[in-house]
C-alpha cells in the first residue's frame, strides 16, 4: 500500500478479538391461580367453539353463547364480541 508520498508500507490486518458474551440469567416467574386472577388471565383459544384456557394458570373459559354445553362451575365466562351483553347507558 502506498502512503501519501509514494512510499510502500505494509499494514498488517487488524486481529479480531472475541468479546465475551454477556450472560443473561433467565428467571421464570410462576403465578398462582389467585395471582393470575388478580393481575389478569392470559387467554389462548384452544377450540373451534371459542373455548379458551389461561396460559399461566390453566383456568378454562368459554363464551356462553358459543359453547353453552361446555359451561360448568369451574369455567369462566368469556364473552365473544357477538354475545357480549349490552348495557344501557343511564342519562
Amino acid at each position: 500500500m502506498d502512503d501519501l508520498w509514494g512510499g510502500k508500507h505494509h499494514i498488517a490486518p487488524a486481529q479480531r478479538t472475541r468479546r465475551p458474551r454477556p450472560t443473561h440469567s433467565s428467571t421464570s416467574v410462576t403465578l398462582s391461580a389467585a395471582q393470575c386472577r388478580c393481575f389478569g388471565l392470559t387467554w389462548q383459544v384452544i377450540g373451534l367453539a371459542g373455548e379458551k384456557h389461561c396460559t399461566i394458570c390453566g383456568a378454562k373459559g368459554a363464551c356462553p353463547g358459543c359453547a353453552a354445553s361446555l359451561l360448568s362451575a369451574n369455567v369462566y365466562l368469556v364473552y365473544c364480541t357477538q354475545h357480549m351483553p349490552q348495557r344501557e347507558v343511564q342519562p
